[in-house]
């Protein structure tokens, strides 16, 4: 089916990505979540490869910078998939990349070590910052 405007038409792609979020076209945002693993684990690797050479409050900065960044940017879309389990396996790594842990280590601990909040934390903080932002424009106009 092609769609038109303004006399163009506009093309039917498999998915597409808007303001940094992708989508098919099936509304389902399995590409977007497969390309956020992608970045979560290299900003891992940055961490992993640069602990040697930096102090821990740099590990923390590039923390906050890359693998927080991309976690948080659009988690009021993802926060609440089946594949959450994912990023959070993935979070709780990077952790313990950064406390220099043995993978079978509690990361519970951390996390109020680091004042990092877990991920279901972080997607309540997202949703209570949104509706803030959105409630009180809404009331002021």
């Amino acid at each position: 089916m092609l769609i038109g405007y303004d006399n163009k038409t506009i093309p039917d792609v498999s998915h597409i990505k808007f303001h940094g979020i992708t989508v098919d076209s099936t509304l389902s945002d399995r590409n977007h979540i497969d390309q956020l693993i992608n970045k979560l684990n290299t900003a891992s690797y940055v961490i992993h490869s640069v602990k040697s050479f930096v102090p821990h409050s740099t590990l923390i900065i590039v923390y906050y910078s890359l693998f927080l960044y991309f976690m948080t940017y659009g988690i009021i879309f993802w926060g609440i998939l089946p594949i959450v389990p994912q990023f959070l396996r993935c979070k709780i790594g990077t952790i313990r990349i950064i406390m220099g842990c043995r993978s079978r280590y509690s990361c519970r601990s951390l996390f109020k070590e680091l004042k990092i909040l877990p991920l279901k934390s972080q997607y309540k903080f997202s949703l209570l910052l949104f509706h803030d932002k959105f409630s009180k424009s809404n009331y002021t106009s």
